[in-house]
């Protein structure tokens, strides 16, 4: 078996070319409703993994170490487009998902950059009550759909990310 996050980390280490996946529109796009459609997804099982916390004039984000996961508060939000709170990705991924016990959101569409996050989420958008549910249980669970293009073998993935030290990201989006 490949190492659990052998296909996000190959992903992330690919071209330039922006080609993604259109949804078909035969069922609704959510997270739920994908899982369901969505045939052969390997559970690559559990990561344990160290977040730290960067607090910036402009934002503060939690960088979830080898998972390459970034969660995001956005401040001053009137003189940009951001929302309050993303999850920023690196690599060419057609279709991503997190979940707790009780928030989830789910992103679809076609990878044009290396870093993408937010205003691209269908259904529930990022929230702060998200980052606290990752806190306060300590881990999360991901669904993950590379770009068929740019990693050709590749197969859609899921899997849970323990976070060691969960008060690190309570701490800092306070």
């Amino acid at each position: 078996m490949k190492h659990p996050l052998f296909c996000l980390m190959t992903v992330v280490l690919l071209g330039s070319v922006g080609i993604g996946y259109a949804h078909n529109g035969a069922y609704e796009l959510t997270l739920e409703e994908w899982v369901r459609e969505t045939p052969d997804i390997e559970d690559i099982g559990e990561e344990r993994i160290i977040a730290r916390c960067n607090k910036r004039e402009n934002y503060n984000e939690v960088l979830l170490g080898k998972a390459n996961i970034e969660l995001n508060q956005h401040k001053d939000n009137a003189q940009n487009y951001l929302d309050p709170y993303s999850i920023t990705l690196w690599g060419w991924i057609n279709s991503f998902g997190i979940q707790t016990s009780d928030n989830s959101a789910f992103w679809h569409g076609k990878p044009a950059m290396f870093r993408w996050n937010n205003q691209h989420f269908r259904g529930p958008v990022v929230t702060k009550k998200l980052f606290m549910d990752i806190a306060r249980e300590g881990k999360f669970k991901f669904y993950l759909e590379p770009n068929p293009i740019r990693c050709p073998g590749c197969i859609s993935v899921e899997g849970v990310i323990k976070v060691d030290n969960p008060d690190v990201i309570r701490d800092c989006f306070k």
